[in-house]
């Protein structure tokens, strides 16, 4: 039987209008809640595979607001991403 998606309370916990996901790993699509497909999901795991690389945010810190224009507009820095055997 499929799981019941709807909150202790009986209120969905999700709708086609929310956004899901933390701003420093959306991608820009997501960011400007265009449609998203498979390209979104590897921008995350670009995202989380930075974190993980550097132990910062790949867009730094501060406001959602402010998190979600710079995934939009900023280039990102890979500076201080580790090379391997260079």
């Amino acid at each position: 039987m499929p799981r019941d998606l709807l909150g202790a309370g009986g209120t969905a916990l999700t709708a086609s209008t929310m956004v899901v996901g933390i701003p420093a790993c959306m991608s820009p699509e997501q960011a400007q809640r265009q449609p998203v497909g498979p390209a979104s999901d590897v921008f995350a795991l670009g995202g989380v595979l930075s974190f993980a690389a550097t132990g910062t945010a790949p867009f730094g810190r501060g406001e959602p607001i402010a998190l979600a224009y710079r995934v939009v507009y900023a280039d990102l820095d890979l500076a201080v991403v580790p090379h391997c055997g260079t």
